[in-house]
């Protein structure tokens, strides 16, 4: 079942993360209104990829955060494929 995204005004949000294919996630997929079921899967498995998922107006902000290391965003990013990777998925 779809979750509804907590959104005043249905902005966009798009997923941030790595690309994890076992749940047909994909970097910078692009969601409005609700988080399909496979997103919500993977969050399920990965909290952290529920913090990846931002509005689509902070895409640039949270890329440039992203490309810091040691910054929250390239230290989610990282874990997020870690576990990706150490949990099989």
């Amino acid at each position: 079942m779809a979750k509804k995204i907590n959104m005043s005004n249905d902005e966009p949000v798009i997923y941030c993360g790595p690309s994890i294919p076992k749940f047909g996630l994909v970097q910078f997929a692009i969601y409005r209104g609700y988080l399909p079921e496979n997103v919500n899967n993977a969050a399920a498995r990965i909290e952290e990829i529920k913090k990846v998922i931002v509005p689509i107006h902070r895409l640039n902000a949270f890329r440039r955060e992203l490309a810091k290391i040691g910054s929250e965003a390239h230290r989610l990013y990282n874990l997020i494929a870690e576990q990706a990777k150490e949990r099989d998925i």
